[in-house]
């Protein structure tokens, strides 16, 4: 359902068209992620997510190096920037919603990005208010969270 509704935003937001290779990237990227929570939860959940950042970093972060053999020394100090600024507070938080929430939950709240995203451009005025697909697309995505999210076990007698 929150695939489902992420996929109809984009498209919405796209004016109607889909460019394949992207969609296929963003699956990918998903599939990937998702397949990494059952990872991290089963195998490394004892390591600390520092050091699965540094790792994970590291090699995802090797082939866009190579590639970016012309990057000036702003463009690398806003990769920086961004990295340690944005990108590891939000993998670190991931890690402890993967140990305490699950992967899937943890993988459903990332597809709510795009809508998080198109609200803050909203309340900071950089654009206007949402529209009623937007809103509904919205809606669809929140009950697709709320259907994964763990429910809270009773206590034993």
């Amino acid at each position: 359902m929150t695939t489902a509704a992420t996929g109809g935003y984009a498209l919405e937001a796209g004016g109607g068209r889909i460019d394949p290779a992207g969609l296929v990237l963003a699956l990918a990227g998903m599939l990937a992620f998702a397949a990494y929570g059952f990872l991290y939860r089963r195998r490394l959940g004892d390591l600390p997510p520092s050091a699965a950042l540094l790792g994970a970093a590291t090699v995802m972060l090797l082939p866009f190096a190579a590639a970016a053999r012309g990057a000036t020394l702003a463009q690398w100090g806003g990769i920086v920037l961004l990295g340690g600024a944005v990108y590891a507070p939000a993998y670190l938080v991931q890690h402890r919603l993967i140990l305490l929430r699950g992967p899937v939950f943890t993988a459903a709240v990332q597809l709510a990005v795009p809508f998080t995203v198109r609200l803050g451009s909203w309340a900071l005025g950089t654009d206007g208010p949402p529209s009623v697909p937007e809103l509904a697309l919205l809606a669809c995505a929140l009950s697709g969270i709320g259907l994964v999210a763990p429910r809270p076990r009773p206590a034993a007698a």
